[in-house]
């Protein structure tokens, strides 16, 4: 199916109501995500602000937000987040203080 490949791990989370599922394409290194609907998922959604060269990590926080972090791509070893709160993605952020080694997938506990 167009979109839904990818050459690293996907990621799946739950935030008490609806499960996720966010991976980075295989063809262009940009992060999509979905969510199932009864028995099939949704289409694909592209982040086309979000590119990482490896699979992102989600989970849920402590207010049932779902939260998703990655390494940025093409080097660049920042290290990403961003919160999908009230049905919306909001803006990306850099942990200014933090850097991790693009070929190393992030993880959330």
């Amino acid at each position: 199916m167009l979109g839904w490949e990818t050459s690293k791990i996907p990621a799946l989370a739950s935030d008490g109501t609806n499960l996720y599922m966010a991976w980075r394409n295989v063809t262009d290194n940009r992060i999509s995500w979905s969510v199932p609907a009864g028995e099939t998922w949704l289409a694909p959604r592209v982040l086309l602000d979000r590119r990482t060269d490896n699979g992102p990590a989600l989970s849920a926080s402590t207010t049932g937000n779902l939260v998703m972090t990655w390494v940025s791509a093409n080097g660049d070893p920042h290290i990403w987040w961003s919160q999908y709160r009230d049905g919306r993605g909001e803006t990306q952020q850099a942990f200014s203080d933090r850097r991790a080694n693009t070929g190393l997938r992030v993880d959330l506990a």
